[in-house]
């Protein structure tokens, strides 16, 4: 259940997010439509009119579509995690892909009835600098030392646990107390972005980019803080009393509140951004002045490439609030390259280790000296003179079972896990077959099973042969 819930707002995220941008692209910004620049004229006349509201409804049937196949998607979770997982993945790139690809033949279409018609708009590429409104640079919002505070929050659960060394033998303790870290760096570098840089110039009229800037500053500035501070809040619940042994007597319930916390954060975070734009739209239509720079040529949908530009990141045209990579320059095209090399890697290597968990058979080899058990990558080979207890049971101890590293499914427990009064143990059980095999050792508690009860049973005997049981 709790893994459905944490899917389902993972999946409401992606389609909010992914609908909001693609939607808006429909919508005139700055004279800019489609990605494309345009007149005023233009932009009033009938076929730019249609060409913007067929591709609106172009993406509300493209989302709509992605939207009811989600539903047998995420249907699919009651079958095998792997698949679920990979056909999740896939999904999810088809959210973005698809409505994309949808964009960018648009925006194809409208730049080819721009240059059909000779339309021309503002001037060719110039950099403007607005001295009094780049004065206001100094001026932030909330200090970015709120960051480090937020830092220091999050290590907190260090100083209240027994010690170091126990809170970090905790399975996973070192990948969130080091997530909850990264993400306070990727916070305050959002926070550089928007607050940091350079003024952008919307207008000749100073007042505007002065309102503009302060605007963008104080609300996404603010926005960054606030997120950081709630984002320590989430990591603080699932890190506090890491190292006892009670940790994981409430783990379902902190996994719910870190799932509320994020998803409170995501809602404030799109607030945030559709709150900036909605104010800069009413400003920038009070605009008597504007500057309109057409650099349509450097666009290709949602991309831009202009060698010339030295920018590595530029303000996003479909989503101005947002950042793109400028691929014209070497290190914008190796970050955008890397990413997508590194995700599409990723994706690969988790779909081959997800398959071999639900796929591959559970073994047992019995060697002289040792035996070894495999099983989806989760290997573990145990001295015979380490062994102090064989065990043939007919099902798991009734005692409470939290997964610390491994899978957990309606067909299997594979991995490691803590179980009350034992401890650490080592899963390999197959939950539809009764007769498992309980190994006692001097480091852990290792059960195990086949599908084929005969099979555990000669396991079983042949394994106290090996200890001299």
């Amino acid at each position: 259940m709790l893994f459905l819930v944490t899917m389902l707002i993972c999946s409401a995220s992606l389609i909010g997010a992914f609908y909001y941008c693609f939607i808006t692209a429909g919508e005139e910004k700055k004279q800019i439509l489609l990605g494309v620049t345009l007149p005023k004229e233009a932009l009033e006349q009938e076929a730019v009119k249609k060409m913007a509201g067929d591709y609106k409804k172009k993406i509300n049937q493209c989302m709509g579509i992605l939207l009811l196949a989600g539903i047998p998607v995420h249907g699919a979770m009651a079958g095998y995690i792997s698949v679920f997982l990979i056909i999740y993945m896939i999904w999810a790139v088809l959210l973005y892909w698809l409505p994309y690809r949808i964009l960018k033949r648009e925006h194809d279409r409208m730049y080819r009835m721009k240059c059909e018609n000779h339309w021309t708009v503002g001037e060719i590429r110039t950099i403007y600098v607005d001295t009094q409104a780049s004065s206001l640079a100094k001026k932030y919002p909330l200090s970015s030392v709120h960051f480090l505070i937020g830092a220091l929050i999050c290590l907190i659960p260090l100083y209240v646990s027994d010690s170091i060394w126990k809170f970090f033998q905790e399975e996973m303790a070192g990948v969130v107390f080091g997530t909850s870290l990264i993400t306070k760096l990727a916070f305050f570098m959002c926070y550089s972005l928007f607050v940091k840089r350079g003024s952008r110039v919307y207008s000749h009229d100073t007042k505007i980019n002065q309102k503009c800037s302060r605007l963008k500053r104080n609300i996404m500035g603010n926005c960054m803080v606030i997120l950081s501070y709630l984002d320590s809040i989430s990591f603080v619940i699932m890190e506090w009393g890491m190292g006892k042994e009670q940790y994981r007597a409430h783990f379902n319930e902190r996994m719910i509140l870190f799932c509320v916390v994020q998803t409170i954060e995501i809602s404030f975070l799109i607030y945030s951004f559709v709150q900036f734009e909605n104010r800069k739209r009413e400003i920038l239509m009070a605009d008597k002045t504007p500057i309109l720079i057409d650099e349509d040529e450097y666009w290709n949908g949602m991309y831009y490439n202009n060698p010339e530009d030295k920018r590595i990141l530029v303000a996003d045209r479909v989503f101005e609030s947002n950042f793109t990579f400028n691929m014209g320059h070497p290190a914008g095209k190796l970050i955008v390259y890397g990413i997508t090399v590194f995700t599409a890697v990723s994706m690969l290597w988790l779909s081959v280790v997800l398959l071999r968990m639900d796929f591959v058979p559970f073994s047992m080899d019995i060697r002289e000296e040792s035996v070894k058990f495999t099983a989806g990558g989760y290997n573990l080979e145990v001295p015979l003179e380490n062994i102090e207890k064989v065990t043939l049971l007919s099902k798991l101890p009734d005692k409470r079972l939290t997964k610390t590293n491994g899978g957990a499914t309606d067909g299997y427990l594979l991995g490691k896990f803590r179980m009350e009064e034992l401890g650490n143990c080592y899963m390999y059980v197959y939950r539809e077959y009764p007769v498992i095999i309980q190994v006692d050792t001097k480091e852990r508690v290792i059960f195990f099973n086949t599908k084929e009860v005969e099979e555990t049973k000669e396991l079983y005997e042949r394994l106290c042969e090996a200890v001299g049981e």
